[in-house]
């Protein structure tokens, strides 16, 4: 099919010519303003577009060429890496090799005709664009630039009839120049900045001055005229106004507490004992939150939390259980010396 394909296609040394001269005019844009160059680089572009026209490029086709390629080279290169095999096939190409015989493999290539597509564009873009560093003479005529808007349509065309994903290719080739357009409006307007000027108001005297605004505080936008702050919610705002200072709300003594482990820890105490019968998944150590306030209380106030072991270390719900355990047995022993001490007083 790849041998078919290459015979249906007339290649000449002219075609041939025509495609790599029109590399002088990528690497030199301004040649095209010369009448004489001019009609050069048209008479080439439309033959280039016209082959790239009358033989387009099928999606299976080019598979089976690319494979045919792969075939032919595998002889003399040797791949790299075996997983990037399908990535080699979708990009196996002969890039710019100026090779007369490699010219029928070239037009037959997606990658190869979106290169030279791709760099149409860019100096149509050039030579239809304000550029700041253009001179004087550097323009176009009303024809040429006619002549440059049809090709740039032609060349979106093909641009989303070559495959593969044609059609989001140009959309993307499209937006890019669009970007430059933005790029090339902002260095010929001397690289303004970005920032906003501030809005200017007219006085009386009809001359118009500058009135530069005062930087808004934070909660600003939530004062009302009054001193309570709307938070945009009621149980938000109720809270953010109990007290006027909030750093004075953090200072308070309300909120500098440790609960009592006792007190705290009893009901994890009561499930570890095996005479309440609790399943293991119904315990309250097995609360994430549960667990990370009972290992903050515990590091404070168990000698059982710190321990110097070789053992393997568990699971935190079975080693919150044991040393819940272990700190319950004191509680008990605490609470035994205490009253048999306040019996014998």
């Amino acid at each position: 099919e790849g041998a078919s394909t290459s015979q249906q296609l007339p290649i000449d040394f002219n075609l041939y010519h025509k495609l790599w001269s029109l590399q002088e005019f990528f690497h030199q844009p301004t040649l095209c303003f010369s009448s004489e160059q001019w009609k050069t680089f048209a008479a080439n572009t439309e033959e280039v577009l016209r082959a790239f026209s009358s033989y387009k490029l099928e999606e299976v086709a080019m598979r089976s060429n690319a494979k045919d390629r792969k075939g032919q080279a595998s002889s003399e290169l040797s791949t790299a890496n075996a997983s990037n095999a399908d990535l080699t096939e979708s990009h196996y190409f002969a890039k710019f090799l100026t090779s007369e015989t490699l010219i029928n493999l070239q037009l037959q290539d997606s990658h190869f005709r979106r290169h030279i597509m791709i760099q149409m564009l860019v100096l149509f873009q050039y030579l239809t664009a304000d550029v700041k560093f253009k001179m004087a003479t550097q323009t176009l005529s009303d024809s040429q630039e006619l002549w440059v808007k049809e090709m740039t349509n032609k060349l979106y065309q093909l641009l989303q009839e070559t495959p593969p994903n044609g059609v989001r290719f140009a959309a993307y080739v499209k937006e890019v120049l669009q970007a430059e357009e933005v790029w090339i409006t902002w260095k010929n307007d001397g690289c303004q900045s970005f920032e906003r000027q501030p809005l200017a108001d007219g006085g009386e005297d009809g001359n118009r001055s500058k009135k530069y605004s005062r930087k808004r505080h934070i909660g600003n936008s939530c004062n009302h005229g009054s001193k309570k702050l709307d938070m945009g919610s009621k149980e938000l705002s109720r809270l953010w106004n109990l007290c006027p200072d909030n750093l004075q709300a953090c200072r308070s003594k309300t909120r500098m507490f440790v609960p009592v482990p006792e007190q705290f820890l009893d009901e994890a105490i009561q499930q570890a004992d095996p005479e309440a019968r609790i399943e293991a998944e119904y315990k309250v150590i097995n609360n994430p939150n549960f667990s990370w306030q009972s290992l903050r209380l515990l590091s404070r106030s168990s000698a059982h939390f710190f321990q110097n072991t070789t053992a393997q270390i568990r699971p935190l719900p079975e080693y919150l259980d044991h040393v819940i355990t272990q700190t319950g047995k004191d509680f008990a022993q605490l609470t035994t010396n205490s009253n048999g001490s306040s019996s014998a007083q």
